[in-house]
């Protein structure tokens, strides 16, 4: 309720256009969480190729499979014969 029955407005209400650009900081912070030169170490690099690649093949593999199942099936060719013998 405290919202609802404030009278004063918020600090930010009163600032004029334009404020923030003057002041705003340029660059990167660089402390321990991000480093000055933001950029993915070759390790990390390798492991996201290696990680795309293998979803993408996937990918492609399920997307031939069910076209070929879906090929097959509309040849008459289901299932491979039987051999009376077994």
């Amino acid at each position: 309720m405290h919202v609802m029955n404030d009278t004063v407005d918020p600090f930010y209400t009163s600032l004029k256009a334009g404020a923030y650009a003057s002041n705003q900081p340029s660059g990167h912070p660089c402390d321990p969480v991000y480093s000055c030169s933001p950029s993915l170490s070759t390790g990390a690099k390798i492991a996201i190729a290696v990680v795309v690649t293998v979803v993408g093949l996937a990918i492609f593999c399920g997307i031939a499979y069910v076209f070929f199942l879906r090929r097959r099936r509309s040849r008459g060719l289901s299932a491979p014969p039987q051999d009376p013998k077994l």
